[in-house]
């Protein structure tokens, strides 16, 4: 054989090596792959359960529409609100474990929606659309959508507020306007756990009751008790975030 031949001959046998040696490590890198997609599955199946679980010995009445709507037909801003975006919940997990986890995005279980609300109604016959803005400012409300107030955490709605007078909503000009009172609603599951958007939501209604000088009303328009509020609590405490992002380990 000549050494030409026997050079060419090395040559190939050696492209056919490497292109063994790539193609078996291509294998592996799939198989590795598909084995730990597997393994955060199972990951997240076992978070569902859990879930399921914890939340699986609910009464059906938690379910119930606090607002006393009914069936009838919702206003514009109503609408608006239950499709509005959700944020998601980012849990903490401690900086050492950060390269071994990887951050995932999961679902709470789903939810039958609940609707909570608090009201805020004049001691004498209305409050001044003056007044309605300066105590809607002071209490880092903003206007949005459907004419109507929102708290925002960050770009999310938490609740809305709007006026008892149908169609609840404000005009540009508040100059001339007058309201028996105003509505905090919100609608959980949301973007935060339902608890702690109830409070916010009860502290502004607080605080709208105090700088309006009116009467905090329960989802049943008759002064709040602490009955009502603690059953409101408890309904809000069973909510957890729609939506939240976890760091697991999937190794």
């Amino acid at each position: 054989m000549e050494s030409s031949e026997l050079r060419f001959l090395i040559l190939a046998l050696g492209i056919l090596f490497v292109a063994a040696i790539y193609l078996w490590e291509r294998h592996k890198s799939a198989h590795a792959q598909r084995n730990r997609r597997k393994r955060l599955q199972k990951k997240i199946e076992s978070h569902h359960l859990k879930e399921n679980r914890h939340h699986s010995d609910e009464n059906e009445n938690d379910t119930q529409d606090g607002s006393g709507n009914g069936s009838r037909e919702k206003p514009a801003w109503y609408k608006h609100s239950a499709h509005s975006a959700r944020s998601d919940e980012y849990l903490d997990t401690p900086e050492s474990l950060s390269d071994e986890m990887e951050e995932i995005e999961i679902e709470s279980p789903s939810r039958a929606e609940v609707i909570l609300s608090l009201s805020v109604a004049s001691r004498r016959k209305f409050f001044t659309g003056d007044a309605i803005v300066s105590a809607l400012y002071a209490a880092e409300l903003s206007s949005g959508p459907m004419d109507v107030y929102y708290r925002y955490l960050g770009t999310e709605e938490l609740f809305t507020v709007v006026s008892m007078v149908n169609p609840g909503t404000f005009p540009q000009d508040m100059s001339r306007f007058r309201s028996p009172g105003l509505s905090l609603f919100a609608r959980l599951p949301g973007s935060i756990d339902g608890e702690d958007i109830f409070q916010a939501m009860y502290e502004t209604a607080q605080l709208l009751a105090e700088n309006l000088d009116g009467a905090l009303l329960g989802f049943d328009h008759k002064p709040l008790t602490e009955e009502a509020l603690d059953e409101m609590r408890l309904q809000a405490s069973t909510m957890p975030a729609a939506r939240r992002r976890v760091r697991m380990n999937v190794e």
